[in-house]
């Protein structure tokens, strides 16, 4: 039987570069937002994407640099998480750890990287800055979720335990939807 995490459409908050975005001028961008769900052994349901115009590029808010960045970071955030998931998807069983972990590291330098810039400004705008602090608060203890997951992924790999992959992927997907709680 396959072991298999599973990325289904559900709010996340991953949504805040398009929330941004709509809210200087643009309608919404291109984006998809998911979660990884426990591992099952069903089939994987389709992925949704809602697609619209923009009427500003990327990056530019109006609102200065620092909402700008926040921007930026975000999306990088965003795509950090995204990647993650997508890499979860291709787990199957504990072999498949090693090269599935690699993957996630490397997202896991620019969810940390998108994190530590954001800790470096203020954003003038109340509610934006409500969301960064957020962002910046809840990003070490997600960036230390994953890092457990990669040393969990690992060590079933090195054990062949599917149980132990589970459960990995399991708290990985519980610290996700933690994070994106916030706002």
């Amino acid at each position: 039987m396959s072991m298999r995490a599973r990325v289904t459409v559900a709010t996340i908050a991953l949504w805040v570069p398009v929330a941004l975005l709509a809210g200087c001028g643009g309608d919404s961008i291109t984006t998809t937002t998911a979660t990884t769900t426990a591992a099952t052994t069903t089939p994987s349901p389709a992925t949704t994407t809602v697609t619209t115009r923009p009427t500003r590029m990327p990056g530019t808010t109006g609102l200065g640099p620092e909402a700008d960045q926040f921007i930026i970071d975000a999306t990088a955030l965003s795509a950090a998480l995204s990647g993650i998931s997508s890499a979860l998807l291709t787990l199957d069983t504990p072999s498949e750890g090693p090269v599935v972990v690699g993957s996630v590291t490397n997202y896991l330098e620019i969810f940390d990287t998108a994190i530590e810039t954001m800790q470096g400004y203020e954003i003038p705008d109340e509610q934006w800055e409500a969301q960064r602090e957020a962002m910046v608060a809840g990003g070490p203890a997600l960036s230390s979720a994953i890092r457990q997951f990669t040393d969990d992924v690992q060590q079933a790999a090195d054990s062949n335990s599917t149980t132990q992959l589970s459960s990995a992927t399991a708290a990985l997907t519980s610290a996700i939807v933690a994070f994106g709680t916030f706002g």
